[in-house]
């Protein structure tokens, strides 16, 4: 019994011996690293988001999710053996900030996150790893863009506010004017930012991070369709691996750098893009060509945050209650044509649907923001199909002003 009793000892004793033997190499990558918050001028009830993302893709997944409490937070992360990165986030109000700051974590270190107010893009983040000391010296760079685009915004939402209230023409023609001046002051600064960026990346190395930069580059650039720019962006998509050839971000980077359809210019008819109707019958908006209308095009997703706040509902009803003899709406749906079957695809099913037809392009609206450019728009065009102008959302009584002269908008509800 003794015997036996000593011999397992020394039995378990050698397993114990080469279990941490084995593990040593393998212990480093399980390590959890910890991540500490201390965020001043934030309100109650704010959750700090950890997302888990490869480098390279555009999906990504929720890791933690922790109360800010007195402005602090603290994640504790067990890595699980993928490369990749990861980026912090808030949750307000129930949704999700489209602000993000990224994070390199190295296993059993402590990074510190530092901040003030809800813009996570602003907020400071300290350890030693080297891609983050890179990160740190890009989003140095990049809290200027950021702070104008914030600016901008207010500016726009102002505007959109102002513009409910008024109803004289001259008021609403002055308004409009003093808006598109800050309009062009804001795209002539943000050009000149993103040449910054462009000689940023052309001086460092390819990297994980650099992916996304280039992305955030190229979005810019096809938006604004600054195409003295594209050239230069597009050479230096060859820094990237072709290991790398496949991914997600970097093949998006490709669609912006290389769009399929131009921009559309006044004057044009809209490129002949398949739309599909529930049936998922094929359709085209040359089929309203030659009926004497004028056509108002709202692209949109029902899905999106925004759609409800910033659409213009009640104009869009009264032209369709009043003027259905002289112009056409139509909803071109940015949603997954799955998504846009639960919402207004299915008209039956959904009582919030407009009466007016409703396509799916079938590509999540990729088409139509490349002939676009605009989040969001309200297209406007001629009887006979040729592009007018567009309008944003809060703006289409200033586009009914000017493209649809005829429309009496004093009774408006």
């Amino acid at each position: 019994m003794k015997k036996t009793i000593i011999t397992l000892c020394l039995t378990l004793c050698a397993i114990i011996a080469f279990s941490q033997n084995g593990k040593v190499k393998t212990s480093a990558k399980s390590e959890s690293f910890v991540i500490e918050g201390l965020i001043t001028d934030i309100p109650k009830r704010v959750m700090a988001v950890l997302f888990k993302h490869e480098a390279g893709e555009t999906n990504s997944w929720i890791v933690d999710t922790v109360r800010i409490r007195k402005g602090k937070f603290r994640f504790k992360v067990k890595p699980d053996g993928r490369d990749g990165e990861y980026c912090i986030g808030i949750r307000y109000k129930g949704i999700y900030e489209k602000s993000f700051r990224n994070i390199f974590a190295t296993p059993g270190t402590i990074t510190k996150v530092t901040g003030s107010g809800l813009q996570v893009a602003q907020w400071d983040v300290e350890n030693d790893n080297p891609y983050q000391k890179e990160d740190n010296a890009y989003n140095k760079l990049f809290k200027e863009i950021i702070r104008e685009e914030f600016e901008f915004d207010k500016v726009k939402q102002a505007y959109a506010d102002s513009l409910r209230q008024l109803s004289d023409k001259n008021s609403i023609m002055k308004l409009g004017e003093r808006y598109a001046t800050k309009e062009k002051e804001y795209i002539k600064r943000d050009s000149l930012n993103i040449v910054m960026f462009l000689e940023f990346l052309e001086q460092n190395k390819y990297n994980p991070p650099y992916v996304q930069r280039l992305h955030i580059v190229s979005r810019k650039i096809f938006q604004y369709d600054f195409h003295n720019l594209r050239d230069r962006a597009r050479t230096l998509l060859y820094k990237i691996p072709a290991i790398e050839a496949n991914k997600k971000l970097i093949a998006s980077s490709l669609e912006l750098l290389y769009p399929k359809y131009d921009k559309i210019k006044q004057g044009n008819v809209m490129p002949d893009i398949p739309f599909y109707d529930c049936d998922n019958k094929e359709h085209h908006f040359s089929e309203f060509y030659g009926n004497g209308k004028y056509k108002i095009v709202e692209i949109h997703g029902r899905h999106s945050g925004n759609f409800k706040e910033w659409r213009a509902k009640e104009w869009l009803d009264y032209l369709h209650e009043n003027y259905s003899d002289k112009i056409d709406i139509l909803f071109f749906n940015t949603d997954s044509y799955k998504n846009w079957k639960k919402s207004g695809g299915n008209k039956k099913a959904n009582k919030d649907c407009d009466p007016w037809i409703e396509w799916s392009e079938h590509n999540n609206g990729v088409d139509l923001k490349e002939i676009f450019r605009v989040y969001h728009p309200l297209a406007f065009f001629s009887p006979d199909g040729k592009f007018l102008g567009i309008r944003q959302f809060f703006s289409l009584k200033d586009g009914i002003e000017e493209y649809l002269p005829f429309v009496d908008i004093t009774k408006v509800k």
